[in-house]
């Protein structure tokens, strides 16, 4: 997952704007930290506002990701 500045902004604006986000993951082969980075500073950004942020189509390189670094429980998954 590449995560570029104006992927991360984009990310950060609908959760700022939205009272609920989904990301689908579908096609998404990998996520390194800064793809998860992303999602975590969107996700606590949602939490703030009263939003929601919710994954779905989460691939099986993902959610090995999200148990490995204990951060699955952080997330909605559809």
């Amino acid at each position: 997952m590449s995560w570029t500045r104006s992927r991360r902004h984009a990310l950060q604006q609908a959760v700022t704007t939205y009272p609920r986000t989904i990301v689908d993951l579908a096609g998404v082969p990998f996520c390194d930290c800064t793809g998860l980075s992303a999602l975590m500073a969107a996700d606590r950004r949602a939490k703030e506002r009263g939003a929601v942020l919710r994954l779905r189509c989460v691939p099986c390189a993902v959610a090995w990701l999200l148990r490995l670094t204990h951060t699955r429980d952080a997330f909605v998954i559809e």
